[in-house]
């Protein structure tokens, strides 16, 4: 409690602070850009951003009581056991870990890191998992992102993604290490079919003591501590327990040690119901130590994931489904698209493909129905927006057949 009241004192004479800038990497590009820093208020004390489900459904309950057996020496945090012991792999919050491979010369080189998907088309991980600050240079040709990948296979029923842009902070990139967290766009918004977890951050200490936090990795490697124990980086593995609240910036857990290819795995809560948040990220094996989601990294990251992401502000979005009505749906030639507008107010529709890329927009709407024509599109799936110009938003999908 001390170290909460001597945030607190200190964050009374701050009040706002900027905070570090990040550099954005193009992969396919392999150009560099820079976002500014974004400014906030430092007397909130937590903050979170959105969940979602995503269209997969099949979301499972995890425990709320910490683990008896199976513990990491002197903790009440468990050691890890392949997932598929507990849960299917493709069930909701379970698919939200992501298997990071890499591509150098057009090879695959296996698992090389874990992820978390906390948007649409956003990743979050270590940032050595994408930029090695002693080396000075960015990690791989490419970066294949897959949910749920498990026993070396990809799931058929869940999509996958290419990484698109890489974002570090700056301190990072100038050498330092700390702090080792990064996010990853991808190409496609996979998010939207997998489902996605938040990003959050509490200042006070006392919210990390005798609540379950739960972790889901790829561990690739030598457990030097049970040499016995080896692992390849094809199977997710999971792990739960009590944490020891480490001073910043690391969450831990004493006694207990990670494996290779963890790097970048989440510790992440949940409550159940609508609270699946990551509070930090893996990125020192000793005393599985995590770094921890801070005011000036969960800011900067909320602004990339909210602004530079798919479409729109997620938790902007106040209906995604219950007042509108699309037929027919799958359609060929045109569909016509009914949704609620009692004060008539003026919208602009927007569709976009699964690149992101704009296929149409239609502005001055100010009815209660549009009708959307084919035209040159191909057959596949498309989501749209419908934005009003009192900040109402409908989000949809349909799909086009042949």
């Amino acid at each position: 409690m001390k170290y909460v009241l001597i945030m607190y004192l200190v964050l009374c004479f701050l009040h706002t602070k900027s905070q570090d800038t990040i550099i954005v990497y193009d992969v396919y590009n392999k150009t560099m850009d820079t976002i500014l820093p974004v400014v906030f208020d430092t007397t909130i004390v937590d903050d979170h951003t959105s969940t979602s489900t995503g269209n997969f459904g099949n979301k499972i309950l995890l425990s709320l009581n910490p683990p008896s057996t199976n513990l990491f020496s002197g903790s009440h945090f468990s050691d890890i056991i392949p997932v598929e012991n507990f849960f299917s792999v493709i069930d909701y919050p379970i698919r939200t870990t992501v298997s990071i491979m890499p591509y150098e010369a057009d090879t695959l080189l296996g698992t090389t890191c874990s992820g978390l998907l906390v948007g649409p088309d956003m990743v979050l991980t270590a940032s050595h998992c994408v930029y090695i600050s002693w080396a000075g240079g960015w990690q791989y040709d490419s970066l294949h992102i897959i949910p749920a990948y498990n026993n070396g296979q990809i799931q058929t029923n869940l999509s996958s993604s290419m990484a698109s842009q890489y974002y570090i902070f700056k301190s990072i990139y100038n050498g330092n290490l700390n702090p080792d967290i990064a996010l990853i766009k991808l190409k496609d918004p996979i998010g939207i079919e997998v489902g996605w977890q938040g990003l959050a951050f509490n200042l006070d200490t006392s919210y990390f003591t005798n609540r379950v936090f739960h972790k889901l990795s790829y561990p690739n490697g030598i457990n030097y501590f049970d040499t016995t124990k080896v692992y390849n980086g094809d199977t997710l593995y999971y792990n739960y327990g009590y944490i020891d609240f480490l001073v910043p910036p690391g969450l831990g857990v004493y006694g207990a040690n990670a494996i290779g290819g963890q790097g970048g795995s989440s510790l992440f809560y949940t409550d159940n119901d609508s609270a699946y948040f990551s509070y930090g990220v893996f990125s020192l094996s000793a005393s599985y130590r995590h770094t921890i989601i801070d005011q000036e990294i969960f800011y900067q990251f909320k602004n990339i994931i909210e602004n530079h992401g798919y479409l729109v502000p997620i938790n902007q979005i106040t209906d995604i489904e219950n007042n509108i009505k699309i037929y027919p749906n799958p359609f060929n030639l045109s569909a016509i698209i009914q949704f609620d507008n009692p004060q008539a107010s003026v919208y602009t529709f927007t569709m976009k493909d699964l690149t992101g890329r704009i296929v149409r927009r239609i502005t001055d709407i100010n009815s209660d129905a549009l009708i959307i024509n084919r035209e040159n599109l191909s057959s596949g799936l498309y989501f749209f927006l419908l934005e009003s110009e009192g900040l109402r938003k409908i989000q949809g999908k349909v799909v086009i057949q042949d």
